[in-house]
């Protein structure tokens, strides 16, 4: 919204820039001289209310710089010293994180090895997260926070909050990302006493394509999923193709029920699915099934089901049409093929 805060001796400056150039807007007083402060990114409102989060006398509170009201503590220190180098010389950590699919504009802040997600305008409940120490450093870089300990580096899942991979390296002392062309093209620089270490992503697309190949489907999605909030880093890869496969591995495998909900989840057509279950279906139905050909290139032969698998692929088969009902019924109304209404119900 054009304003600058600015921290001096127990009180916070606010300047508008405009198009003469910066100008004092207001001047609010604290009770004492805050040590950190952050804003929350834009949302695209045009609203010029603004909370800002302050790191003030050994706890985070927000401030409404319209009014000039402190909030109570959000987290507080746990330390009976209140200076900011209680934890060992590691200071807190404050950094804006934008909006996303998962969730709103926040700010992310630190107390000791604890961290927690703010909405600094109290809409949404606040989110935890935690490191193996105190963290020097934390950065976002496109779908995950990368933080900077002393003896690691750990990475976290931006929108589930778990930590998903460390990398161990002894005297870091400071971390810093930045994007090469775009955001699938990310590098971290980790600072030691000694040396600068330099990490770069593998492009997300590349590990999805390994971990199918290796046919471990799961892992794949759950990476599909980290990275929904930031549609570019998946470069091409389709997720519903990914739950495709993995309904044709489980239907191959005689998991017909985990089968039909990937096949929902990855909107196959209706009578494709229905194609895969020849032994129960009745022979007389009214209109066509294709012999199912999975995104993969992999074509299913349907195979005649008896004892046991014919149970469970009936079992299946019934829990699906049920889930798909409406659809069905949808279709069926529109269908050119079908001459009557009775026709038409006799189908579905």
């Amino acid at each position: 919204n054009n304003l600058l805060y600015v921290g001096g001796n127990r009180k916070i400056q606010i300047f508008s820039w405009q198009s003469i150039g910066i100008l004092p807007k207001h001047e609010i007083p604290l009770s004492d001289t805050p040590k950190l402060i952050s804003y929350s990114p834009s949302n695209g409102s045009s609203s010029t209310n603004q909370n800002i989060v302050l790191w003030l006398s050994g706890e985070y509170c927000i401030l409404d710089t319209d009014s000039g009201r402190l909030s109570s503590s959000i987290l507080t220190s746990t330390s009976s010293n209140n200076s900011i180098t209680s934890y060992n010389l590691f200071s807190p950590v404050m950094l804006p994180v934008k909006s996303s699919e998962i969730r709103g504009p926040r700010v992310l802040v630190s107390n000791g090895s604890k961290g927690m997600l703010i909405d600094v305008n109290g809409k949404d409940q606040n989110e935890m997260m935690s490191w193996d120490s105190p963290p020097l450093s934390v950065e976002y870089c496109a779908a995950f926070f990368i933080a900077a300990l002393s003896n690691q580096i750990q990475i976290h899942d931006a929108s589930t909050l778990v930590p998903i991979q460390t990398f161990d390296t002894s005297g870091v002392c400071c971390l810093a990302t930045c994007a090469i062309k775009s955001a699938t093209n990310v590098l971290s620089f980790v600072g030691t006493l000694q040396s600068v270490r330099l990490l770069k992503m593998i492009p997300i697309k590349n590990q999805v394509n390994q971990l199918l190949e290796s046919q471990n489907y799961e892992n794949a999605l759950s990476l599909c999923s980290i990275a929904s909030n930031e549609p570019i880093l998946l470069d091409g890869v389709t997720v519903s193709a990914t739950h495709e496969r993995y309904a044709f591995y489980l239907f191959s495998h005689g998991n017909y029920e985990s089968s039909v909900n990937q096949f929902i989840k990855a909107k196959v057509p209706i009578s494709q699915v229905i194609g895969l279950f020849p032994s129960i279906l009745p022979p007389n139905l009214p209109f066509k099934f294709m012999v199912y050909s999975s995104a993969s290139g992999i074509d299913s032969v349907p195979r005649e089901l008896t004892g046991f698998n014919l149970h469970q692929a009936a079992s299946a088969l019934t829990n699906y049409l049920e889930k798909v009902k409406e659809e069905i019924y949808e279709k069926a109304l529109k269908n050119a093929e079908f001459e009557s209404s009775e026709e038409v119900s006799d189908a579905v």
